[in-house]
């Protein structure tokens, strides 16, 4: 089933959700061994929560309805720089952006420049150290 994306919607990559997955389980058995009166059990449990409902709400990219063209949440994108030098970033959804060095989370000023552009497009990343010029070389769907 093909689905079409909503600004509240948790996208997440398929590594992502399975990663998210391992997360849950791992803060569950970290709270297991907390005390159960400690604020930490309690902040724990809060994470979890927190997860697990991202994890009901989540569709994974590949059910969500792409536009080729366009960059997209999912998308590994290729830029240069004013100076040629080539980078590579995967837009993802925040709650994925601490799983890969290359992870861009869709929040960022970067990834908000790039998203709803087209390859060979220049873009203006209003950064908070000053604003700096990128081409989008590429984009490619990734699962």
């Amino acid at each position: 089933m093909t689905r079409t994306m909503s600004a509240r919607q948790v996208v997440l990559t398929s590594t992502g959700r399975a990663q998210l997955q391992e997360r849950v389980a791992d803060a569950r058995r970290a709270a297991a061994l907390t005390e159960e009166a400690s604020g930490d059990r309690q902040r724990i449990l809060a994470e979890i929560a927190a997860m697990e409902d991202a994890l009901r709400q989540a569709v994974v990219v590949e059910e969500v309805q792409e536009d080729p063209t366009i960059v997209e949440l999912g998308d590994e994108v290729v830029v240069r720089d004013a100076v040629g030098e080539e980078e590579t970033f995967r837009l993802v959804h925040p709650l994925e952006a601490r799983l890969g060095p290359d992870h861009i989370s869709v929040d960022s000023p970067l990834a908000r420049a790039l998203m709803g552009r087209r390859p060979g497009e220049c873009v203006v990343v209003q950064a908070p150290a000053g604003p700096y010029e990128l081409t989008i070389i590429d984009r490619r769907r990734l699962s």
